[in-house]
């Protein structure tokens, strides 16, 4: 994406900052709570938590399945309750409950093959719904090139 106005920088663990233009998405954003009784984080994130703050006004937050090596609940408390949370449209709605759990109203949930946009950016969801495993793959377009993110 050289010369171009969108930027994807890797945050640590599954979690991404996408920029398109002055927009953010932060993808399953996690920091330092252990997940599985004692998995932490491989490397600490490559950005301050305080910038990410900075940036709520234009920041969506993704989060791609239940597991809590994708989202960090004492991460997310930084953030404004009104900052647009995007989820997959999951036959359990167990993630959607703890988010919404933690605060968060403005929640957004994608069905299947199903695009959403936010802002400049187009998020299409595809979900693995299993007994065993829900997870989701998002495309994100952002007009001059295309992330993937499959957690």
């Amino acid at each position: 994406m050289k010369n171009s106005k969108s930027k994807i920088l890797w945050v640590n663990h599954a979690s991404m900052l996408i920029k398109k233009n002055n927009q953010f998405i932060l993808t399953d954003p996690w920091h330092q709570t252990p997940a599985f009784g004692n998995l932490l984080a491989s490397t600490p994130m490559s950005m301050h938590p305080a910038y990410l703050a900075a940036l709520q006004d234009n920041l969506a937050i993704l989060i791609s399945h239940n597991h809590k090596d994708h989202y960090d609940t004492q991460l997310l408390k930084i953030f404004n309750k009104d900052t647009l949370i995007i989820l997959a449209n999951f036959a359990c709605e167990e993630l959607y409950k703890k988010i919404h759990q933690l605060g968060f109203y403005n929640i957004k949930k994608i069905d299947n093959n199903t695009t959403f946009h936010y802002k400049e950016m187009k998020i299409t969801a595809y979900i693995n719904n299993n007994e065993v495993h829900e997870d989701a793959i998002f495309a994100i377009d952002l007009g001059d090139g295309l992330a993937i993110h499959g957690n």
